[in-house]
């Protein structure tokens, strides 16, 4: 492969430079926008990135405007971080949460919900494949490559690789299959386990369930009054990443971590009035023996999440409402009150055919945050359900399209 000229660089750079020139020629002043969203950290994230970004070519050829290193503290008691200058699909959230959770792998469940979100990888890798077994079979029958090509070889759209997904006899199980990604790492991170039998080294693996382990050690704090800091959930498996790449992608969310600490007294006795819709002159004389016999929350529990790589207009807006609810649902399934979702942004990027939809964005004025409530009926972590999340006064102004890069 040739080297590239740093010329060649120069003049690519200087292209995304006028763009990102021209993009802020439209906005208000960064002080003034700034001011306009002080309250809104995903918005501020978005001035920052597109003020202070510099160009950066990646692997899908479109490239970007980015920074690196950047943090946003979402706490619930402010409301739920549904972001509200364009709408958020939340249904899309919400079914890949639970697909996540349940350690799922297969598009098909996703599809069968409506959710299109993950189809665009598998779908490149079934074309590609197609497009290489004709190109192998023109060489070996001595066959026109390019005819064959033509011929034979169409690349399916979208609507036709999921009507394939969903009726066509084993075509899920062969074509929707992501690989060892995210819910395999969270419920079934493989340790190796070889053994020996009668001479014969035997290569066993054994799943390790990071997400209950997590939850184990929450629950144990409640009986030992010791907090753990290694309640940390990994999807970034080394040895995993070339079977991950050839269907989907390597974890872009790759590493959480909860952090519990105890309440003060007159948080417990407020959060547990709350909760339960009592006046707080109901609970002025119960004491901490009390709120224990009535299962108040003992602790607040925190989620931090590094995000190696941050498309700062599609993906983020997702990855804040799916990681606040998780935060919610670990904490109902431990007794906990859910605190604040910390969200650390390594590669945080605009691509540059997004720069319009931002500038779109931030002309917008934002709403109030809305409610998220989770029904309560007992369950474990993979059992929550579809309308298990209520959200309740959501305002969104509309939504904004714009282009994968995959």
């Amino acid at each position: 492969m040739e080297k590239v000229l740093t010329g060649d660089l120069r003049l690519r750079q200087n292209e995304l430079f006028d763009l990102q020139s021209k993009a802020l020629k439209n906005l208000p002043s960064k002080s003034e926008l700034e001011e306009k969203f002080h309250n809104f950290q995903y918005e501020s994230l978005l001035i920052k990135t597109l003020f202070e970004g510099k160009p950066k070519f990646d692997r899908t050829g479109v490239a970007t405007i980015g920074i690196h290193g950047h943090q946003s503290k979402f706490n619930l008691d402010d409301g739920f971080p549904l972001i509200t200058t364009k709408k958020v699909h939340l249904k899309s959230v919400i079914h890949e949460l639970l697909w996540l959770v349940r350690g799922e792998t297969n598009i098909k469940y996703l599809v069968e919900n409506g959710v299109s979100i993950w189809s665009d990888w598998p779908l490149k890798y079934y074309n590609q494949q197609k497009k290489e077994a004709a190109q192998f079979h023109a060489s070996m029958s001595g066959t026109d490559i390019a005819q064959c090509e033509s011929d034979s070889v169409q690349n399916i759209s979208l609507k036709e690789f999921h009507e394939k997904i969903l009726n066509e006899r084993g075509f899920a199980e062969e074509w929707g299959e992501l690989g060892p990604v995210y819910g395999k790492q969270w419920r079934g991170w493989e340790k190796s386990n070889p053994w020996v039998h009668d001479g014969n080294f035997i290569h066993h693996t054994v799943p390790i369930d990071q997400l209950q382990q997590v939850i184990d050690t929450i629950n144990k704090q409640y009986q030992t009054g010791v907090i753990s800091r290694r309640m940390l959930v990994t999807a970034w498996n080394p040895s995993d990443l070339e079977e991950m790449i050839k269907a989907g992608l390597p974890p872009c969310h790759c590493l959480f971590q909860f952090h519990s600490r105890l309440l003060t007294f007159e948080e417990r006795r407020k959060y547990w009035a709350k909760v339960n819709q009592k006046d707080f002159s109901y609970v002025q004389k119960m004491d901490d023996n009390l709120l224990d016999k009535v299962g108040a929350p003992v602790y607040e529990l925190d989620l931090q999440l590094y995000q190696r790589s941050c498309d700062s207009f599609l993906g983020v807006p997702f990855n804040i409402a799916s990681y606040t609810m998780l935060l919610m649902m670990v904490a109902q399934v431990t007794n906990c009150k859910p605190g604040t979702f910390i969200h650390d942004y390594g590669d945080l990027h605009i691509y540059s055919n997004h720069i319009d939809q931002v500038v779109e964005q931030l002309s917008r004025a934002p709403y109030k945050y809305p409610t998220m409530k989770l029904k309560n009926h007992g369950q474990k972590i993979d059992e929550f359900r579809f309308d298990d999340f209520l959200l309740e006064d959501y305002i969104s102004h509309p939504t904004i399209k714009a282009p994968v890069a995959v």
